[in-house]
């Protein structure tokens, strides 16, 4: 059910299904002593993902996914909520998180501020 919305969700950035099909092929992707996956269910239904990696004092904070009829109702938010607790409640000192464009005015909300931005190299275009 992870992999679903996740799939799903994150096909809205052009990320073929095979992607997240190779990412969570096998269980240890989601549920390792340093990774937990999260799935919140509207009514049984898988709505929303998360995941928590924990490593080195740090809540890792990834993968956050809405299933696109099911977005801006606060599913995101809650997952999200719920990997920063488990990675404080296991011993983290901070949580941090990439923000997508989508994700971007969610995690301010919640209080996440941006340290630092990333710069995209791409290679220069080769002559045939």
């Amino acid at each position: 059910e992870f992999l679903e919305v996740v799939a799903e969700a994150y096909s809205v950035y052009g990320a073929p299904r095979e992607f997240t099909e190779d990412a969570f092929a096998a269980m240890e992707s989601v549920c390792a002593p340093h990774i937990q996956a999260y799935v919140a269910y509207l009514r049984s239904e898988p709505v929303a993902a998360a995941s928590l990696y924990l490593s080195h004092g740090a809540a890792g904070v990834g993968w956050v996914a809405t299933l696109s009829e099911h977005r801006r109702q606060g599913y995101g938010e809650a997952v999200t909520a719920a990997v920063v607790r488990e990675g404080f409640r296991r011993g983290a000192g901070f949580a941090n998180l990439q923000a997508s464009p989508m994700g971007e005015n969610l995690y301010e909300r919640m209080g996440f501020s941006t340290r630092t931005d990333y710069q995209v190299l791409v290679p220069p275009a080769t002559k045939v």
